[in-house]
This record gives C-alpha cells, structure tokens and sequence, in this order.
C-alpha cells in the first residue's frame, strides 16, 4: 500500500507532456525534457534519464508520448485500485514501457499480493496454491538455467557434449590446417634449396671456363664453340716413303757393343 501511495504521489505532479529532441543528424529522441543548461539537454525516457550535449541538438519539439501518457494514466489511479495498476501495466508493455510495466504490476501486489493479473504481467506461475516467480517456477519443476535459458538437466548434459564435441573438433581442424602449412612450408625450403644447388652448379661452371651443362667427350653439340674443352688426339702416322724399285737397296747398318750405329759402303 505505501509503494502504491508513494508512486501515485511522485506521478501525480507531472504534467502529461512529451518531447522530442532533434539532434543535427536528424536523429529524434523522446522523452520529457526536465533540465536545460548551457552545456546539455537532460531528457528523461523510459527507463531513466540521458544527458545530450547542447552543441548536437537541432532542436526540441514538444507533444505526447507513451511516458507522458503512462504517467497521465497512473496520475488518474487511486490509491486502492489494484486492477487499475496492472492494466496500465499491460498496457505499458504494449507501448514498449517496460520499465514502468513492471512498476505498475509491482505497485498492484503491493495493495494486492493476491492479485492474479500482476502476477501473469511479471510471469509468476501459481503453483501448490501459491505464486511463485519464473525462476522459482522452473527451480521447482527441476530446470537449470544454461545459457541464457531455463533447461532439463538431461539438455544441459546434451549441450556440453555437443560444446565439447564442437571443441575438439576445431582442435582437429586446427591441427590439420598447422600441418599442412608446416608442409607447405617445407616443401618451398625445398624448391628454394634446389634453386639455390642450381645457381651454384651454375656459378662454379661459369669460373672454370666449362659451360654450364656441358659433358665432355667428342665434339657433339659445342664444336663450334670457341671455349670449348681442349681434346687431345692420337699423334699422326706418317706413311713410309715410296722408294724407286730400281734403286740400289740401302746398305746395311751395323751396332757396335757401344750401340753407335755404322754403315758400310
């Protein structure tokens, strides 16, 4: 009953009046303006209030919305009018208020606990003849909350198996991808260090004289090249000279025991 009274007393003063602030961007805000200084414009909207730098807005246009409606109803409400409460806070939440939905329905058991309609506006469940909340509702009916949701122990173990399958499986996809860099890396060491070989082989022909992909023996392909390798050949055989076969034979040679040589006439 006192948060009921206190609510309608702080409501009851306020002009049922909306704003909308313009910024530059063409941007709207609404909400209801409750201080103007030199630096900013103190607009409060539903579920409080905001500070925008005077230096952003175009300007502040004055009409109804949903806060200044919602207030303008609660002002209406009397002090005991459970009822009264949680349609305006239905009604809150079908204008998107749903900070002040859940104070309408709050204020309604607060003149009311047994009021059934706040209840179901906060999502209680009657359960053993009495209202519990969501969580107590789920609690009692052996749910967990799991990731944001209310689920059975059993899909709570389901999802960790599949979250763990999910790990290792990226574990494995990881590793094949590390792999098959690591291969690919070795295999580009081993083009570079065969191009390297190539380039010293190359080098090493060029300052010996020798050209690069040269194999000795016979002429072959290189014959016409100057710098080709030096091959030596098998000394000339001269023929024996053509005597007349009238001619008067040689005469003969004798060896001395010095092995000097004399001919004789």
């Amino acid at each position: 009953m006192r948060r009921g009274l206190a609510l309608l007393l702080v409501l009851a003063p306020v002009v049922a009046h909306a704003d909308v602030v313009v910024l530059k961007g063409g941007r709207r805000v609404s909400g209801v303006v409750t201080e103007k200084t030199a630096r900013a414009v103190v607009l409060e909207v539903g579920p409080g209030r905001m500070a925008i730098p005077l230096e952003q807005v175009e300007r502040i246009e004055t009409g109804q919305s949903a806060l200044a409606e919602y207030r303008a109803r609660a002002a209406g409400l009397s002090a005991g009018d459970a009822n009264g409460w949680a349609e305006l806070g239905h009604w809150a939440r079908g204008a998107e208020l749903s900070t002040q939905s859940r104070e309408a329905f709050e204020t309604a058991l607060a003149i009311d606990p047994s009021n059934a309609s706040a209840h179901a506006g906060l999502g209680h469940v009657l359960a053993g003849g009495a209202w519990l909340s969501e969580a107590e509702a789920y609690r009692a009916r052996g749910y967990l909350r799991f990731d944001g949701r209310w689920v059975t122990p059993s899909e709570r173990e389901e999802a960790l198996q599949e979250r763990a399958e999910q790990v290792r499986d990226d574990a494995a996809r990881r590793a094949a991808e590390a792999r098959a860099k690591d291969a690919e890396a070795r295999a580009e060491a081993a083009e570079a260090a065969a191009r390297r070989a190539a380039d010293e082989a190359r080098a090493n022909a060029d300052s010996a004289g020798i050209p690069y992909g040269w194999i000795g023996g016979g002429c072959g392909w290189n014959c016409g090249n100057p710098w080709r390798p030096h091959v030596t050949r098998p000394p000339a055989v001269t023929p024996p000279p053509v005597t007349d076969p009238s001619a008067p034979p040689p005469p003969p040679v004798h060896r001395t025991s010095h092995g000097a040589t004399a001919k004789h006439h």
